[in-house]
């Protein structure tokens, strides 16, 4: 079982989404990753909000972890296209590469 922790602040909870954001527009999915799994550990060792404060501190970080989660998402599926893109042209240059080849002699 995890060991209590004091009450997050505000303030403690606004800056999870702020390096939310940060990683996210720079790609570093490793980092948000290491921070959702950190705020995951923290939301279930202080447990429910016990005023309307932290409630809506923590609405707010969930916002954010939605928006972060869905430029993940995109971000996987543009990486998804330009991989096909790459594997078809790999393909295509493959097979005139042997048609080149096989023309020289």
């Amino acid at each position: 079982m995890s060991e209590p922790v004091g009450k997050i602040s505000i303030k403690q909870w606004q800056k999870f989404g702020l390096a939310l954001e940060q990683f996210a527009a720079k790609e570093d999915w490793a980092r948000v990753a290491l921070i959702d799994q950190k705020l995951r550990q923290l939301l279930i060792q202080v447990g429910k909000p016990d005023d309307e404060e932290q409630r809506q501190a923590r609405m707010e970080l969930a916002k954010v972890h939605r928006k972060v989660l869905n430029q993940l998402i995109t971000s996987k599926e543009d990486l998804s296209q330009k991989m096909k893109q790459f594997q078809t042209s790999r393909e295509g240059l493959s097979a005139y590469h042997q048609t080149e080849l096989s023309g020289e002699r």
